[in-house]
């Protein structure tokens, strides 16, 4: 099933009560009160107390609810900074109280061991009370074993004051996350801390806050030294460690610390009379990185000094650089910040030490994309340049979401290979780039039209396709301050004239009166020759004087050039707006004319391309667009030019804003051409181009994003791309400025590099077995699999949808998220949908996704995952072996779990991460038995199948894959009705290699198919021949089969796979997960993903990435068979009605037995 839009499709919990009333938990703003006063003493000590042992608020009358000590420190004493979106301007406020904030301390809190209230008589969270009863009612573990206190636990038990009633049995037990919720009719005092601390791992939406809720728990930590109740003689010391895997992260939670603890309330006073707030400790140190920041001070007394404080540090680190930082410092708590950045072995080393930790994934994913040589890119002063030639103090042009700017280079960096495409754009334009190059597109209209508003967002080039609107520069209006006064004459030379030496005079051709009026007027020159033309037009050459011009010509680096190597001035970036006009006049008054075809257009021609790219970038200046096309001549050349081309380019301008800008901009002194332009604009058209007022920019990136947050995007024209082709390796180069992080490329506006793919899937086992690694476990209320790490879903994130209590509207919320997806995928981009699935959530499994590394419908895939998850895997599935039927083995019988004993103990290995405990052998897993083409006359084999071998005997982290795929069959039934898809499948490692091998025969001689095996490793093949098994074995349909059969008569199996076939083979397998087979009865679009049965194959298609994938290297022969045999329609043939009716009636036999194999699975 595809992504579901309708609300109805997603559970949507509460995480929190309703509050009732939030004011009850605000004591701010603080009264002024002077220090030293009772008055003072009282209020701060009692606002201490709060902050660490808590406050029992009334919500309304006799209806009281318990916040945390960190909760009441975050919301009446930590301050956080915002900006004025209008002016600017920053300031320190105190957080809002809102549900978020009562399910992040609460979840805090219980990792901290909390087990109930002193003063609850009835109920108690203590963990061991809940083994004490599960142990009673004989419950088992997880491994089968029966649950039993050990003697040290039910010693605690006994010595604890606070688990039995008031006569003497033990309380009702409640976890206690679910017991935080409660309301109580009265206050039940102290928190108790009875449980073992267990550590928190929280996957969530961006836009919680999530940061300054973490800052203001470091804060907490640090001022009251860690403690659970406040005591003024207890001397605690709390180290603390702070870190993550790129610097930057931590740097920036720290500065929030930093911020929070230099602006506490309850200061006093200015200048000489100032009072710190009472909160404030008095610290050394510092917040850098790898600095310690401790709580000491230096005083004197009785003239001798003394180091005071309590000693508690923040520890800043880079678990990136050492992943075994935070060991061995004796820590109290540890904050990982951007969780999702680190391997999974590193967060294991920052697990291992015994303490807190409370860890976020907040990252992006960002491009790396680059751009081949010869691509033109615009430096700060205006000139073209290859991106090859580009020098670092060049600057380059970039766009800033109003209009062009010049930028600083950070870096260019040129000599890596990468696999590349090249795209091609409806007006002609192309670009060749890296697969990976970020591109900004507009990918949504508006509802309302007529605001001309669209959205845009950079797209990754492998994802482009036809009919993509890429953002162009609508002008790049960079000028020079040379107004030079030849320019017009430069122009008439380039057009028809000629300057190719140093011995002759340039000569100018025209048959225009005017233009020859105005070159008599104002330069030394004479008619050479003149002859009268078939439409009767005087035609002059006319000489111009050689020591006048031939050095303006030189300095303009023109002097010399042929007809085939004709360029625009050197110069001409320098040239004042005034002369790029009349250098354009010029050539167009020479070489250039006006068709009247149709709406008409202003066409340039020459028989040099470059030389009309030139003019193209050069009316792009002025804000004219235009394309270049090939075409043939429409007359043979004549003998006078023997060698002469067959064909010629044109520059045409067509849209009618840009033949206006034309006749506004270019002073063309040629009447007749003038009258033509005239006559064009008189005509109504509706060829107007698409200039996009304003684009409202979305992209959620933390490098290129940030520029655009809060920016309209004004002026900008599209162009369509036509088709995008791979290319293979070519050598790239990429660059990075700044501040906009994009620039102009072949006047495209892409982006520059940065970042790294994220890490977060190797958090998945963390977060789906939480109690086994020492997190604290929640419920998963969502997907129902059990326990998970602390999830918050995209339904929290806007505040827009809070009431005034901080309680979120969860069903309008939802309808909002679901609206903001189904417009990212209306545009049709894949990793757009992707992104704002995996950053935007509702539920769990959404998070675990890399959109920027992996081509794959995520989405869809996860969807369809789902679905299996939840039953409907076991209902199609049937799970067994193969034998070989019979001595001769030459036939195959399958074996079914459930009826085979030998085969009772099998398990298919459904997931892409192992467990340990799992037996690799895995089982052979069948979703529709073969049609039995034997007896049914088919109009060919509708099976293929697919083998990727591991190299060697059991070992090694790699698996055998083989894949059974069924083409299109028009014949369907409840048993026969799987079409286009995978139909079995293995996925294991076999004792000994060679079982494998038979396995892959087995499957062959059960579908009557071929296996296309992958033979980077040599050993299938002859094993199957020495087997005289070669029947089943498919040719290679390479080039390389050819070669050899021609060279040696020897036949090629299989297929060998380059590391560099790789992308492209992946793309053919994008493109048929991505195939269209249908609608479902809601008329959504149904995909072939959303007919895969193979919950190994999703789960690899979602994970994809860095690794071992061994189904997906399967699906690339799979993908490359079917581009080289197209696939076909297999029909049960016309004439054959009496096969059909014997296929219904096996059909039927078939559903009975399989029935009979389901039964015990």
């Amino acid at each position: 099933m595809a992504l579901s839009f309708k609300s109805e499709d997603y559970k949507n919990p509460r995480l929190f009560p309703i509050i009732l009333n939030k004011n009850a938990f605000i004591q701010r703003p603080h009264p002024v009160l002077v220090p030293n006063t009772s008055a003072y003493r009282q209020y701060w000590l009692e606002q201490s107390k709060r902050c660490v042992e808590g406050f029992w608020g009334e919500e309304v009358k006799d209806t009281f609810r318990y916040m945390s000590g960190p909760l009441y420190w975050h919301i009446n004493m930590w301050t956080i900074k915002i900006q004025n979106k209008k002016t600017k301007s920053e300031s320190y406020t105190f957080p809002d109280l809102r549900d978020v904030e009562w399910i992040i301390f609460n979840a805090f809190l219980c990792c901290q061991g909390f087990s109930g209230f002193a003063d609850d008589e009835t109920t108690t969270c203590n963990r061991l009370v809940k083994k004490y009863y599960d142990e009673k009612e004989g419950k088992k573990d997880e491994n089968g074993d029966l649950i039993k206190l050990t003697f040290k636990e039910k010693q605690d038990l006994e010595i604890s004051p606070n688990v039995k009633t008031p006569k003497g049995k033990y309380k009702e037990y409640v976890e206690a996350y679910e017991y935080l919720k409660r309301t109580f009719p009265k206050p039940l005092g102290l928190p108790l801390y009875e449980n073992e601390a267990m550590d928190l791992l929280l996957l969530s939406s961006r836009y919680l806050g999530k940061s300054y809720s973490i800052s203001s728990l470091i804060g907490h930590e640090y001022t009251w030294q860690g403690k659970r109740y406040f005591d003024t003689t207890d001397k605690s010391v709390s180290s603390t460690y702070v870190g993550a895997a790129i610097e930057k992260y931590s740097i920036e939670l720290l500065d929030k610390v930093k911020e929070g603890l230099e602006n506490l309330p309850g200061a006093y006073g200015k200048g000489d009379s100032y009072v710190p707030s009472p909160l404030y400790r008095n610290s050394k140190g510092t917040f850098k990185p790898r600095g310690i920041y401790i709580h000491e001070y230096d005083v004197f007394e009785n003239g001798v000094k003394r180091t005071k404080g309590s000693g508690s540090k923040i520890y800043h680190g880079n678990l990136g650089e050492n992943p075994g930082d935070a060991l061995g410092k004796r820590l109290t708590k540890i904050f990982v910040d951007e969780v999702g950045e680190l391997d999974k072995a590193d967060l294991v080393h920052a697990n291992n030490e015994r303490a807190m930790k409370t860890a976020f994934k907040m990252g992006f994913v960002t491009a790396t994309g680059c751009v081949c040589a010869g691509t033109k890119v615009w430096t700060n002063e205006g000139k073209l340049v290859n991106i090859e030639q580009l020098k670092k103090s060049d600057g380059v042009l970039g766009y800033d979401g109003d209009k062009i700017i010049p930028q600083d280079l950070t870096f260019v960096r040129a000599g890596e290979y990468k696999e590349c495409c090249k795209i091609k754009f409806v007006g002609g334009n192309s670009i060749s780039c890296s697969l990976d190059h970020p591109f900004l597109t507009q990918y949504k209209k508006s509802i309302n039209t007529s605001t001309n508003r669209r959205y845009a967002e950079f797209v990754l080039a492998k994802d482009l396709k036809r009919g993509s609107k890429v953002c162009v520069a609508s002008e790049i209006p960079v000028f020079g301050q040379l107004n030079h006064e030849d320019a017009y004459l430069f122009g008439l030379l380039i057009g028809d004239g000629y300057y190719g030496s140093f011995g002759k005079s340039p000569t100018v051709s025209s048959n225009d009166p005017t233009v020859i009026e105005y070159l008599n007027s104002k330069y030394n020159c004479h008619t050479k020759k003149q002859f009268i033309q078939k439409n009767g037009n005087v035609y002059n050459e006319i000489l111009l004087s050689y020591n006048d011009l031939i050095p303006k010509l030189k300095e303009a680096g023109m002097l010399g050039q042929s007809k085939q190597a004709k360029r625009l001035p050197e110069n001409r970036n320098t040239y004042t707006k005034e002369a790029v006009c009349n250098l354009l006049a010029g050539y167009f008054d020479a070489d250039g004319n006006v068709s009247k075809v149709g709406n008409g257009k202003i066409v340039y021609t020459s028989i040099v391309f470059e030389l009309l790219e030139e003019v193209k970038h050069e009316l792009l200046k002025l804000g004219i667009h235009s394309s270049i096309v090939k075409e043939n001549r429409n007359t043979p050349p004549q003998d006078e030019y023997k060698g002469q081309q067959k064909h010629i380019f044109r520059l045409y301008i067509s849209k009618r804003q840009d033949i206006e800008l034309f006749k506004l901009h270019i002073p063309i002194k040629s009447k007749h051409k003038i009258a033509n332009i005239d006559s064009i604009l008189l005509k109504p058209t509706n060829r107007r181009f698409n200039l996009i007022d304003e684009i409202r920019f979305e992209l959620n990136d933390n490098k290129k994003g940030e520029w655009f947050v809060d920016k309209k995007i004004k002026k900008v024209r599209v162009e369509t791309v036509k088709s995008v082709e791979l290319i293979g390796q070519k050598e790239v180069f990429n660059l990075n400025c700044s501040p906009t992080h994009t620039y102009l490329a072949n006047n495209i506006i892409v982006g520059n590099t940065g970042g790294s793919i994220s890490k977060v899937v190797a958090l998945k086992d963390f977060f789906y077995n939480p109690a086994r690694n020492s997190f604290y476990p929640f419920p998963d209320m969502w997907e129902g699999t059990g326990s998970i790490g602390l999830f918050i879903p995209a339904t929290y994130a806007d505040s827009s949808f809070k009431d005034e209590n901080g309680n979120t509207n969860l069903e309008l919320s939802l309808e909002q998220t679901l609206q903001d997806r189904k417009q990212k995928a209306s545009g049709g981009n894949a990793v757009a949908l992707d992104q704002e699935v995996m950053f935007m959530p509702l539920k769990p499994s959404e998070i675990f996704t890399i959109p920027n590394s992996n081509i794959f419908p995520i989405s869809l895939a996860r969807e369809r995952l789902i679905a299996l998850e939840q039953g409907l895997w076991k209902k199609k599935a049937q799970v067994g072996w193969l034998e070989f039927a019979d001595k001769t083995r030459s036939t195959a019988k399958w074996c079914a779990k459930s009826l085979y004993p030998a085969y009772a103990q099998i398990q298919p290995i459904n997931y892409y991460a192992l467990d340990s405990r799992q037996d690799l052998q895995g089982a052979v897993v069948i979703y529709e038995h073969p049609i039995p083409t034997g007896k049914i006359k088919m109009s060919g084999n509708p099976y293929r199948i697919v083998y990727d071998p591991v190299a060697k005997d059991d070992g090694g982290t790699s698996l055998s894959s083989i894949l059974v795929y069924k083409s299109i069959v028009d014949f369907e039934d409840d048993v026969f009705n799987l079409t286009d898809t995978i139909v079995a499948e293995y996925i294991g490692r076999t004792a000994k290699l060679e079982d494998t091998h038979d396995l892959a025969i087995k499957l062959a001689m059960y579908y009557n198919a071929k296996v296309y095996p992958e033979t980077n490793l040599t050993y299938f093949v002859p094993y199957a021949q020495r087997q005289n098994w070669g029947q089943y074995l498919q040719l290679d349909m390479g080039s390389n089969n050819q070669n050899v059969y021609l060279k040696t008569g020897r036949k090629v199996f299989g297929k060998r796979i380059n590391s560099n076939e790789k992308v492209a083979l992946d793309q053919l397998v994008n493109t048929w997960l991505r195939d269209k087979v249908g609608e479902d009865e809601d008329g959504n679009d149904i995909y072939v993903v959303d007919n895969i049965w193979s919950m190994r194959l999703l789960d690899e298609i979602i994970q994809y990435g860095e690794g071992n994938f061994d189904h997906i290297s399967s699906l690339r022969l799979l993908a490359f068979w079917n581009s080289r045999e197209a696939k076909q329609e297999i029909t049960v043939l016309d004439e054959q009605d009496m096969y059909k009716e014997q296929l219904f009636e096996i059909a039927a036999e078939m559903r009975q037995e399989r029935r009979l194999k389901c039964l015990d699975y």
